[in-house]
């Protein structure tokens, strides 16, 4: 809850222009559709089959980490 409570709030005080979701989860749409009303871009990064599709549609970009996972490595 905290986390969509501050997507919001720092939207509100124009804090950022990007917002960057790393969830794939379907309880984030609504927030999303706030923010993105405000004039905001929202980005989502997860991996292809652990997000919900209607949260996919809605932001303005979807990253699919897997794509990533190689260009990330544990030391």
């Amino acid at each position: 809850m905290a986390l969509v409570t501050d997507l919001i709030a720092f939207a509100f005080r124009n804090a950022y222009d990007t917002a960057i979701l790393v969830s794939g989860d379907y309880d984030f749409l609504e927030a999303i559709r706030i923010v993105m009303s405000l004039g905001k871009k929202v980005e989502v990064a997860m991996f292809s089959h652990a997000i919900n599709s209607e949260l996919r549609s809605a932001a303005d970009r979807f990253i699919a980490l897997e794509a990533l996972a190689d260009k990330i490595k544990r030391e």
